[in-house]
């Protein structure tokens, strides 16, 4: 994704000039904007199971809720004496938030593996903990808000629905 490319190059004149650039913004609004998207095709995608769907959502929405805090920082950053700081925590992340819309990027849902999920789950791992370091990770709330619980209710419970089919089959071949 080239947009990745250009704006860890933007950063990195931001860095050397120990100066914020408020067109960072645009930029990062093109990178919510691209996992607004995925997190709706993974949500409404009735062709994956739903607890590989979730895996996917959850990667999606992290990145798009870190990219937030990312955004927030830049736009607060001389107010709250934040830079260079932001753009420095800034380069340290988006390799990390790159990696994981490469992955959802070149899934193609008829073709989601275990490997591909563990893969995907432990590159969230990394993310988050890296989020925390530069205080970029969502808080519980942040996390939370603007979710449809309905519809997630709804995914949740056809997870289980299937979780418990796939128990019964087992124990009846045990």
């Amino acid at each position: 994704m080239e947009i990745f490319e250009e704006i860890l190059a933007k950063l990195e004149i931001m860095e050397e000039a120990c100066k914020v650039d408020a067109s960072i913004v645009e930029d990062l609004d093109g990178l919510i904007k691209f996992c607004e998207d995925k997190e709706q095709e993974w949500v409404s995608n009735e062709e994956i199971e739903a607890r590989d769907a979730f895996q996917l959502f959850h990667a999606t929405r992290n990145s798009r809720l870190i990219l937030n805090k990312m955004k927030k920082r830049f736009i607060t950053s001389g107010e709250m004496h934040d830079n260079p700081k932001v753009v420095s925590d800034a380069i340290r992340i988006l390799p990390a938030i790159r990696d994981i819309c490469e992955i959802l990027s070149s899934i193609s849902e008829k073709y989601v593996t275990p490997e591909i999920l563990s893969f995907l789950s432990k590159k969230l791992r990394n993310l988050r903990n890296l989020a925390s370091q530069v205080s970029m990770l969502p808080s519980l709330e942040e996390e939370i808000s603007g979710l449809d619980k309905r519809k997630l209710r709804s995914r949740f419970n056809r997870i289980i629905t299937n979780l418990q089919a796939k128990y019964i089959e087992m124990q009846g071949l045990g």
